[in-house]
C-alpha cells in the first residue's frame, strides 16, 4: 500500500495519533467486555506503529527547519557585524591618515601630502558609502517589518 492509500483509510499521522489517544482515553482495559479481539488488537498495533513512524519524520523536519532558521539568522547577524566593523575600520584609517598627514607636512612635505590625500579620499568614500549602507538597512528593516 502507498502512503496516500493508508492516509485515505486512517487519516493523516496527526489525525491517527489523536484518534488513538482518544480511543485509549475512553476505552476501559477490556475486562468488562470480555477482552479485545485479536484482529482488533493487530489493527490497533498497526495504527500505533504508523503513528510512531510518522512522528520522528515530523520531528526531524521540524528540527531541520529550525536549524536552517537559526543558521540564516546567524549569517544575517555576521554580515551586519562585518559591515559595521568594515565601516569602523574605514573611519579609523581615514582619521589616522589625516592625523599622520598633518604632522608629516612639517617634516616631509611629499609624504604628508600623500597621507592627507589618502585621508581626503577616505572622507569622500565614506560620504558616498555610508548613505548607501543606511538606505540598505532602512530597506531591509521595512521588508522585515
Amino acid at each position: 500500500q502507498t502512503r496516500a492509500e493508508i492516509e485515505e483509510k486512517v487519516g493523516t499521522p496527526r489525525q491517527l495519533s489523536l484518534r488513538i489517544l482518544a480511543d485509549y482515553s475512553l476505552k476501559d482495559d477490556g475486562k468488562e467486555s470480555g477482552g479485545i479481539l485479536p484482529k482488533t488488537n493487530i489493527k490497533t498495533a498497526w495504527l500505533i506503529i504508523l503513528a510512531l513512524l510518522a512522528t520522528p519524520a515530523t520531528l526531524i523536519i521540524g528540527v531541520a527547519l529550525l536549524g536552517v532558521l537559526v543558521a540564516a539568522i546567524g549569517v544575517a547577524f555576521a554580515v551586519a557585524v562585518t559591515i559595521i566593523a568594515l565601516a569602523g575600520a574605514a573611519i579609523f584609517i581615514t582619521l589616522t591618515s589625516l592625523y599622520v598627514g598633518i604632522f608629516l607636512l612639517f617634516t616631509k612635505l611629499g609624504v604628508g601630502l600623500f597621507y592627507l590625500g589618502i585621508g581626503i579620499i577616505g572622507i569622500g568614500a565614506l560620504m558616498v558609502i555610508l548613505p548607501i549602507i543606511y538606505l540598505i538597512i532602512v530597506t531591509v528593516v521595512k521588508m522585515v517589518a
